[in-house]
């Protein structure tokens, strides 16, 4: 008598196969779908590469700024009804103030960075830190002066019915 091997496998029958072949060819087609969109050409409706462009690199750890497009408009303005002359003023106010915006931020977070790393350093530098802090400290007077002003060109932008509509949403800075 033939002892039974312990790891062999029970006969597969062929009905079992037909019934998972749907499921095995559906995930390697799903599997390949990856692949076949690097072997394709781009579209034409893709935009071109850009081979130059004047724009600032964004370094490591950076945050970009603002998209062009549109900026992000102050929360309590959302469901205020502007003309669209209001929109193209308040795009070009935006969008004017945002260089400066971002490299501020960008000063700000980098001193930041700076004053922290100063903090773990086996030999402490007064004269770094206090410079760095004016540099850190100027940044962030720098962009509360920006909004400050973003904030009254704002305000102008809008007529005394907005203006009140504005004051009741929350979040507004209060205008008296």
């Amino acid at each position: 008598m033939q002892d039974a091997n312990p790891h062999a496998h029970p006969p597969v029958s062929a009905g079992l196969m037909l019934s998972i072949l749907p499921y095995v060819l559906a995930s390697v087609v799903l599997c390949a779908l990856p692949l076949i969109s690097f072997a394709l050409p781009p579209s034409s409706s893709a935009p071109p590469a850009c081979k130059h462009s004047d724009a600032p690199r964004i370094q490591d750890g950076e945050t970009p700024p603002p998209p062009l497009e549109r900026p992000a408009l102050p929360p309590y303005l959302s469901g205020i009804d502007m003309t669209e002359a209001q929109e193209d003023m308040l795009f070009k106010l935006m969008h004017d103030k945002a260089p400066a915006i971002f490299e501020n931020e960008k000063i700000a977070r980098k001193t930041r960075q700076q004053l922290h790393q100063l903090t773990g350093s086996d030999r402490f530098d007064a004269a770094k830190a206090r410079s760095l802090a004016d540099a850190h400290g100027q940044a962030l007077a720098e962009l509360a002066y920006l909004h400050t002003v973003i904030q009254a060109q704002i305000w102008a932008l809008l007529s005394e019915v907005q203006r009140t509509q504005v004051s009741r949403q929350p979040g507004h800075p209060r205008k008296n």
